[in-house]
């Protein structure tokens, strides 16, 4: 993954030649109401895994896409129009098992796909969940690039 060296600030993006992110403008919105952009890089041809569901096409749409009344809220966060995204699968389900209980909000399946740079910007995978953030680049679709590589039973 990304080292910390390869971090852009977001709002940068005429100095460093950037895409538009996809949901800029909302971003911007919340970050005009005190929201923080994280520090973020490029992928660099590194494996993702998503949690997905079997029989949708809003796989790829980020929770404040799916739920706009969600950014409405007083503590919305930038992150809402990111996806979320595994290092590895071992990390997904570990994560998978924390959540048991919501699961069926999240997914019945995992998936796996190769980002790279045309696809957006990542925040730093976390140390101890592997977890990252995806802020799209404008015109971005993961849905030819992701596979199902796992569904789950219950729990």
């Amino acid at each position: 993954m990304p080292k910390k060296g390869n971090l852009f600030i977001f709002g940068a993006r005429k100095k460093c030649n950037m895409r538009k992110l996809k949901y800029q403008s909302e971003i911007a919105q919340l970050i005009a109401k005190g929201g923080k952009m994280p520090d973020l890089c490029f992928p660099n041809n590194n494996l993702a895994y998503r949690f997905v569901f079997r029989d949708s096409a809003n796989n790829h749409l980020t929770v404040y896409v799916m739920q706009p009344q969600r950014a409405l809220k007083d503590k919305a966060v930038v992150e809402g129009y990111a996806l979320s995204c595994f290092e590895t699968k071992e990390a997904a389900d570990k994560m998978r098992q924390r959540l048991a209980l919501k699961f069926k909000a999240i997914g019945d399946s995992i998936c796996c796909g190769n980002l790279d740079n045309a696809d957006g910007l990542i925040t730093e995978p976390s140390e101890t969940s592997r977890h990252f953030e995806l802020f799209e680049f404008e015109n971005c679709d993961l849905s030819d690039k992701f596979k199902i590589i796992e569904t789950y039973g219950k729990i």
